[in-house]
């Protein structure tokens, strides 16, 4: 049975983040809003909620500071909004995004319908914009040293970044579907992904193989599923 249930959102709940220095749990929605919980919050359910995106937002994160929300969505904004009640922080990307990470230093990565990575800085001034791959970025994560970036396509692939200079460092390729999450071991060297084959995936980082069986069901995925996702 859940412990507690955090009500609110009026559509699908598209990606989570959690603080847990500050007991924050941050939920970005295809309702167009952000819903912010911190400390009491979670036990009352009274969010701080964000609004100013235009759709379906896919993405959320807590800023190197913690009082700071970073989020971003199909109107290819990313919004810095700030707790205390700061102004927000608009960026402006050419392409829907379909996925948001912050590193410990507060820089901020965005991955596009567009098949690119957008490194931002803390301020949302433009550091590095990467060519991954031809089809739309899904997910991304960011290794617990901040060295690394993975990020996931709509056939299956992986690509390993350096986030210093954006060079592709691995490839990691999968049966050809959508991989929709993402997550490093701490040591960084391990990858685990999830898709739409239904199944959970490990890959050895260093050399780009999988560490366990490839043998997946044939997975129900259509383009209204695709399009529905926001990519």
């Amino acid at each position: 049975q859940p412990m507690r249930v955090l009500d609110g959102h009026q559509g699908p709940v598209a990606a989570l983040a959690v603080a847990e220095q500050i007991g924050g749990i941050a939920s970005a929605s295809w309702d167009g809003t952000v819903r912010v919980w911190i400390g009491t919050g979670v036990l009352e359910n009274k969010p701080f909620v964000i609004e100013g995106h235009q759709g379906n937002v896919n993405g959320v994160a807590f800023g190197r500071r913690l009082n700071t929300i970073v989020s971003a969505g199909y109107d290819g904004s990313i919004r810095v909004t700030s707790l205390t009640g700061a102004a927000p922080t608009l960026v402006r990307l050419p392409t829907p995004i379909n996925a948001l990470a912050t590193a410990f230093d507060g820089e901020i990565i965005a991955g596009g319908a567009d098949g690119k990575v957008y490194i931002r800085k803390e301020d949302g001034s433009e550091r590095l914009t990467i060519d991954v791959q031809e089809m739309p970025v899904t997910s991304l994560a960011v290794s617990a040293d901040g060295e690394m970036i993975a990020a996931a396509g709509l056939r299956g692939a992986v690509t390993i970044i350096s986030r210093e200079t954006g060079r592709t460092l691995t490839t990691l390729v999968g049966p050809g579907l959508p991989v929709w999450s993402l997550a490093f071991h701490p040591d960084g060297k391990i990858l685990v992904t999830g898709g739409a084959d239904r199944m959970l995936r490990k890959w050895d980082v260093a050399t780009g193989q999988p560490l366990a069986p490839a043998n997946a069901p044939k997975a129900d995925f259509s383009p209204s599923q695709m399009n529905e996702r926001g990519a």
